[in-house]
């Protein structure tokens, strides 16, 4: 477990997640203030396989262990969302305080 530690305060942000077989993963993290909540739009294209890309969008950030497990069977990692406290992500500042930390799974750890 890879703790994605380039999250800043913006209210609009792409990181560019790399994964160990070689990939890219993109995801683009925005703060809804009418909702108060972050969505997420989300991208990997599977290069030399013939595997189908995934994306989505406006996917709405929650603690999870892995936010990704419905495509567990396409893609070989996950994203784990865990806070300190007991609600959702609702702030554009909750990932850079350090209330909720973003993770990247490996494939080995998606088993557990």
């Amino acid at each position: 477990m890879q703790q994605i530690t380039n999250i800043n305060d913006n209210p609009k942000q792409t990181l560019e997640i790399s994964i160990p077989e070689g990939n890219v993963a993109s995801l683009t993290l925005k703060y809804d203030v009418v909702m108060s909540c972050i969505k997420c739009d989300f991208n990997y294209s599977q290069v030399n396989t013939l595997l189908p890309d995934v994306a989505f969008n406006n996917f709405i950030i929650t603690q999870n262990l892995n936010f990704l497990s419905r495509y567990s069977n396409i893609i070989p990692f996950g994203i784990a969302v865990i806070g300190s406290v007991q609600y959702d992500p609702n702030s554009q500042d909750d990932f850079s305080s350090g209330r909720f930390r973003m993770y990247l799974l490996s494939k080995d750890e998606l088993t557990v």
